[in-house]
């Protein structure tokens, strides 16, 4: 019992899924943390990871998770981005699109991560366990 659709999933000939794509011709990737986030003490909570989000839907796609991440930040994509081999290091930055453990998310933030340059972002959604 996955949380994924079969129609996202790329398999390998032993039926073990190698990819998980998302709508913006990008993927989602899970970590977990080698770090503490917030009160959150390492290894005790998992990223999920959005990649290769437009611009244009920056604000949306994060905004949907206001209410239920710990974490929200987002960076700005310039190049293939690889699925995590190990645990992410994690940190917390004043610029954090919702600071870890607050209640919402910080309008500025959001705005200034998904107003950059850049065409294409890659949004971190921090979760405990």
């Amino acid at each position: 019992l996955g949380i994924w659709p079969d129609n996202i999933l790329t398999k390998n000939a032993a039926g073990q899924v190698t990819n998980v794509a998302n709508p913006f011709d990008g993927n989602y990737f899970t970590a977990t943390s080698s770090a503490d986030i917030g009160a959150v003490t390492a290894g005790n909570g998992y990223f999920v990871i959005i990649t290769n989000v437009p611009d244009k839907v920056c604000a949306a796609v994060a905004g949907m998770f206001g209410a239920s991440a710990w974490q929200i930040q987002i960076g700005d994509e310039n190049g293939y981005y690889a699925m995590p081999t190990t645990a992410i290091g994690g940190n917390t930055q004043p610029t954090d699109v919702k600071l870890a453990g607050t209640d919402r998310i910080n309008l500025a933030n959001l705005n200034a991560k998904c107003g950059t340059a850049a065409p294409r972002k890659t949004i971190y959604l921090y979760f405990p366990l």
